[in-house]
Formats: structure tokens, C-alpha cells, sequence
């Protein structure tokens, strides 16, 4: 859902939202996550679990 990334020039950034639906700008979110790394260094990962249904 959030990332916390330290780009390049060492600034600290927030990708994401907490919200159900966030569909404003663009989702620097997955695009850090496709870059794997080449654009920032990934510092903490905000997730949202779902319980396995059975």
C-alpha cells in the first residue's frame, strides 16, 4: 500500500495512500517496485493482510 524510499540524491519519500482507492497522479508505487531498485532503495513497506479464506 506505502512505501518509504531514499532516492538518489538521499531524500526520503512516501509513496501510496491508506485509502481503498487512491486513483489520482501516477503510482509511484509500482513504479519503484518495477524499477527493482534502480530508482530508489526501498527503506519500509506498508502491506495490508488478508485473512486465507478455507
Amino acid at each position: 500500500m506505502n512505501l518509504e524510499v531514499v532516492l538518489p540524491n538521499g531524500a526520503i519519500i512516501w509513496t501510496g495512500a491508506n485509502t481503498l482507492k487512491n486513483a489520482t497522479g501516477y503510482n509511484l508505487t509500482q513504479l519503484l517496485v518495477g524499477s527493482e531498485g534502480t530508482l530508489g532503495v526501498i527503506t519500509q513497506i506498508v502491506l495490508k493482510l488478508l485473512p486465507q479464506n478455507r
